[in-house]
């Protein structure tokens, strides 16, 4: 983190950020947020971030060197439940995703449904959803369509187009447990 400015606005139960600049190695989130604060509930809180110049490469090694720009919404209107959406985008690239975390009674835990995603690159696509509940064993699935993938444009791989459908379950617990489904 190299910068970090805000204007705090408080007001009976609401907080409000304004003008908040992240200024990180690897790029800049600019962001305006709004949290109301309601007796024994979450707060409810609408928030929106923009990603300018985000380089996945500085977070990562492994990964190709990125300009990621764009959009993330979360709201919280409802109780025990966060919603996000995102759309970011790079010269080569863009995602467009859509989720959801499911708090647990207590709060402390949840559930998080990645309702659906769609990641494009030129010609070839990714599309899918998945879940992973953070509670017990974890467990996880993810089911997703493959048309032209080719991994060497995300990370360091070799060179490739792979289509096909993916579905992948199991658990995170203790001893990871994965099942991975490819069609013959």
């Amino acid at each position: 983190l190299k910068l970090f400015t805000s204007a705090l606005e408080w007001q009976a139960d609401q907080l409000t950020l304004r003008k908040t600049v992240l200024e990180l190695l690897s790029g800049t989130v600019a962001a305006e947020s709004k949290l109301q604060f309601r007796p024994a509930q979450l707060p409810l809180l609408d928030a929106g971030l923009i990603l300018k110049d985000i380089n996945l490469a500085q977070i990562d090694s492994r990964l190709r060197q990125s300009s990621i720009q764009g959009n993330v919404q979360l709201q919280a209107k409802e109780h025990h439940r966060i919603d996000f959406q995102a759309q970011l985008r790079e010269p080569r690239a863009s995602l467009n995703a859509d989720a959801s975390f499911l708090l647990n009674a207590a709060g402390d835990n949840g559930l998080l449904q990645l309702k659906r995603f769609e990641l494009q690159a030129e010609q070839a696509s990714l599309v899918g959803s998945g879940e992973i509940n953070f509670e017990g064993k974890q467990v996880f699935k993810l089911q997703a369509k493959m048309t032209q993938f080719n991994p060497a444009h995300w990370w360091l791989a070799p060179q490739g187009k792979l289509d096909g459908e993916v579905n992948v379950q199991g658990s995170l617990a203790a001893k990871v447990i994965v099942k991975l489904q490819l069609p013959g």
